[in-house]
């Protein structure tokens, strides 16, 4: 048990098994509670018209920074 979001990673000869461990205790590591304060601070760069901004995010999973990225009035699609 316990909260494994912030536990470090330990090398592993079973590499799928670690994963799978991570993955059913919501311990990836790179998901994060909070929008990323870059993405805070330089969204004006991102979205410089003043809409139908376009943005392409590339990553696996889920992130609260797409969320945070649509709700801006200036974006009218985040893939």
């Amino acid at each position: 048990g316990g909260n494994m979001a912030n536990a470090p990673v330990t090398i592993t000869d079973d590499v799928q098994g670690f994963w799978a461990a991570r993955w059913s205790g919501a311990a990836l590591g790179w998901h994060k509670r909070d929008v990323n304060p870059h993405l805070q601070n330089y969204n004006e760069l991102l979205v410089e018209k003043d809409e139908g901004n376009r943005i392409f995010v590339p990553l696996c999973g889920k992130s609260v920074d797409m969320a945070y990225l649509a709700s801006n009035p200036k974006v009218s699609h985040v893939v």
